[in-house]
């Protein structure tokens, strides 16, 4: 066996393993990305959830201070 049939017979497998690398590192992006953007919702939320309180108690506090 010469040296160039051994690099074409063992070129395919060189190559399907480097696609399967390469689809489980877009698999493995995909899923970091997905947990960061439910993250990213569920701090949106909680800070949105937050300002209300906040705010229904500035205008609870206003208005017992004015009305009475």
């Amino acid at each position: 066996m010469t040296v160039k049939q051994h690099k074409s017979k063992n070129l395919p497998t060189v190559r399907s393993d480097v696609t399967s690398v390469l689809a489980l590192s877009d698999r493995l992006l995909g899923d970091i990305r997905s947990l960061i953007d439910g993250v990213r919702q569920r701090v949106a939320q909680a800070v949105n959830a937050s300002l209300v309180m906040l705010y229904w108690s500035i205008g609870n506090r206003v208005r017992e201070e004015i009305g009475g």
